[in-house]
């Protein structure tokens, strides 16, 4: 466009060229600002050329790093699908296994329960039998001291079989999914403190944590939390929720640097889990690289 305008300029002078010296003289002049006046117009084109190429450039890597954030983005939802089809696989296998087995101890319990009530009233017929005899009192004479009594023990009590961890925890997870959190805890509690050995124990004591944290109750709810991850590290398989979950108490009160902290441990220590996802998901929802 340069090389243009220099030959209409070079062209205006040819053709002034044989005009009288004055006319010539002002055409010269009229022609020199007309000259600098599309060179001016040409740098400022240029020059919003070149802010629009920059503007255009800046556009094309902010869709670039959009299209980069789309991709991961389904990328990460691509994987929690197939790790929740994996996981809902796994369970449907575990459930029809669990379902043979219980028929299985269903068919067996019928002679053990049988089995257990007799030996129960077995037993509390030998402590009727062991019961000490009753004897009427001497009536007592005003200074006398009435008969010593024999054994100075009482009368035995009857056996009883108390209700099974199983049993106790399921009551308690029962009032767990209607929403009676507060019997639900109670519950579970009585779990830990009977059975604290058995499996449903570690259970109840993630279980606890649920019910605080459905309750809006936090800063119990992370106490619980940590009970599980401090008294069945060795046992439990609800460790990287447990601690995903305390993530998201210190999200819900506002402790930033402890909820990334979680969620940073959650991804480090149990990498490939949905419970990682979730995390790095949540990382991501804050701003946090990693």
């Amino acid at each position: 466009m340069r090389t243009r305008v220099t030959t209409f300029a070079l062209a205006l002078l040819l053709a002034v060229a044989a005009s009288p010296a004055g006319a010539q003289n002002r055409e010269h002049q009229q022609l020199t600002a007309d000259i600098r006046m599309l060179e001016e117009q040409l740098s400022r084109v240029l020059l919003a050329n070149n802010q629009l190429a920059e503007q255009l450039k800046a556009t094309n890597k902010r869709l670039d790093d959009l299209y980069d954030s789309n991709v991961k983005q389904f990328a990460n939802q691509k994987v929690l699908i197939d790790q929740a089809v994996a996981t809902l696989g796994n369970l449907r296998e575990k459930l029809q296994d669990g379902d043979l087995r219980v028929q299985q101890l269903s068919q067996e319990m019928t002679p053990i329960r049988d089995g257990i009530q007799k030996l129960t009233s077995v037993v509390n017929t030998l402590v009727a039998l062991l019961q000490p005899p009753s004897t009427s009192p001497a009536p007592e004479v005003a200074g006398t001291p009435g008969p010593a009594q024999p054994g100075g023990t009482g009368p035995l009590a009857p056996v009883t079989i108390g209700p099974s961890a199983g049993g106790i925890y399921t009551q308690a997870f029962n009032d767990y999914q209607k929403g009676q959190y507060e019997s639900a805890i109670e519950g579970f509690r009585e779990v830990i403190r009977t059975y604290p050995d058995a499996p449903d124990a570690a259970e109840a004591q993630f279980e606890i944590g649920q019910s605080l944290y459905q309750q809006g109750k936090f800063k119990d709810a992370i106490q619980e939390y940590q009970k599980l991850l401090t008294a069945y590290a060795k046992t439990s398989a609800r460790l990287s929720e447990a601690h995903l979950m305390q993530g998201l108490c210190y999200s819900a009160l506002g402790q930033k640097a402890q909820a990334q902290q979680k969620y940073e441990t959650v991804i480090k220590q149990f990498p490939n889990t949905i419970e990682a996802l979730q995390a790095s998901q949540k990382l991501d929802a804050m701003g946090v690289k990693h």
